[in-house]
């Protein structure tokens, strides 16, 4: 678990935030190798881990953290999420979750925030650029600025 702390510091000061956020999809991959395992398993990336970080408050393989894990479980098994097809909205995204999304064809998402640089759009949740109705299902994992 210190390996993951530790590396993230050391490649945040070495590379910098930009470079850092290009290579993440690599870094990722070099996680989730070193991690593997039979002992945990995270649905949104389909990753088998021996074990977390931060007492599973982080998956290394995707960089996503327990609140989102429990968003994927509720929404495919109280709401046939991944069985639909419709129009999203994602309010402060998660990357995992988003990059998942948009390779959906059946799937109309669009993500907004205010500070997210991966987000679709630039957009307060008060004043969206989109028409009333114009999404069946709105998504908020985590909205502290809006």
């Amino acid at each position: 678990m210190v390996f993951y702390e530790v590396g993230k510091r050391l490649v945040l000061r070495t590379l910098g935030d930009q470079t850092t956020r290009y290579l993440e999809p690599f870094l990722r991959g070099v996680m989730r190798v070193w991690y593997a395992g039979r002992v945990h398993y995270y649905p949104c990336c389909g990753a088998h881990l021996r074990y977390l970080v931060s007492n599973g408050d982080l998956y290394p393989s995707c960089g996503s953290g327990r609140r989102q894990r429990l968003q994927w479980l509720y929404l495919s098994r109280e709401h046939n999420f991944f069985e639909q097809d419709f129009a999203v909205l994602d309010i402060s995204p998660v990357r995992h979750f988003q990059h998942f999304c948009l390779n959906r064809t059946d799937l109309k998402y669009v993500s907004i925030d205010l500070i997210m640089p991966w987000s679709m759009a630039r957009a307060d949740l008060t004043a969206t650029p989109f028409a009333d109705e114009s999404f069946r299902v709105m998504l908020c994992s985590r909205s502290g600025t809006h």
